[in-house]
């Protein structure tokens, strides 16, 4: 049955496997450039409250705050990806209808 699940969901796992792998790249290649600019641009006796300290503080902050437009549409992921969980309920899809015991498909309405 896990072939079946995969099988049927396996474009939606990878719409969202590549949107994920997009944001580690772009994630840790902002990592990356952070890491040599503090390496490059810290100065010496830092971290401190002396006037250097804050405004390459404020400097640091300016880099981190560049992803936040990215970071705020996290939550739509799953609908960028093609599958946000809902789904078409029965009656309107006949393939999801309910099926009893013998494996027939079960009717809910009024007969007549």
């Amino acid at each position: 049955m896990l072939w079946l699940t995969l099988r049927q969901y396996r474009t939606h796992l990878l719409a969202t496997g590549g949107i994920l792998l997009a944001l580690a790249a772009v994630l840790l290649i902002h990592g990356l450039l952070t890491q040599s600019f503090i390496a490059q641009s810290a100065p010496l006796g830092c971290p401190s409250t002396a006037a250097r300290c804050t405004a390459f503080d404020q400097q640091l902050k300016g880099r981190y705050q560049q992803l936040q437009p990215l970071l705020q549409y996290l939550p739509l992921l799953p609908a960028l990806s093609g599958r946000s969980g809902v789904r078409r309920c029965w009656p309107g899809n006949t393939n999801e209808a309910p099926t009893n015991s013998s494996g027939r498909k079960q009717f809910h309405g009024r007969s007549g």
